[in-house]
């Protein structure tokens, strides 16, 4: 199966129009997702495949100079994005292609050399299924080290 979690902590100190900065991402010739902090401090978690299908969901709530918890996880075709524990949004469950992604990266910029100011706490990423206790029992850790508390 194609089923995974991203589970990272993070805090975006940089409120530019064109930051957006990967944080996890996921390069086995499946989907790919990626949680990313876009301008203003607004997380967003994107799935893609090869055919160009981007399927996110956002965060409405700015999260700039705070430290947060972000989570991407995918079981079968449902996607949900989770911040500090707390679903965000409703489940995206687009059936998705594939994709081949010989790169990935952990804290990078990808638009006008904005980056994370070293503001990347612990990332965990998991291919396989990740239930809902065990998802919370990860996050609070990540938070614990985030300076989270879930």
């Amino acid at each position: 199966s194609d089923d995974h979690a991203v589970i990272a902590g993070a805090n975006c100190t940089t409120s530019s129009a064109a930051t957006i900065a990967q944080i996890a991402g996921k390069n086995t010739g499946a989907q790919a997702a990626g949680l990313s902090y876009e301008a203003g401090g607004f997380i967003t978690a994107t799935w893609f495949d090869d055919a160009a299908l981007h399927k996110s969901i956002a965060d409405p709530a700015s999260r700039l100079n705070s430290n947060n918890v972000a989570t991407a996880i995918k079981i079968g075709n449902n996607k949900r994005l989770r911040v500090n524990g707390v679903q965000i949004g409703a489940v995206e469950s687009t059936a998705m292609g594939v994709a081949t992604f010989n790169t990935g990266s952990i804290g990078c910029a990808t638009w006008a050399n904005n980056y994370m100011q070293g503001s990347i706490y612990p990332v965990i990423a998991i291919k396989g299924t990740v239930g809902d206790s065990d998802l919370l029992t990860l996050e609070r850790f990540v938070g614990q080290l985030s300076g989270v508390s879930i």
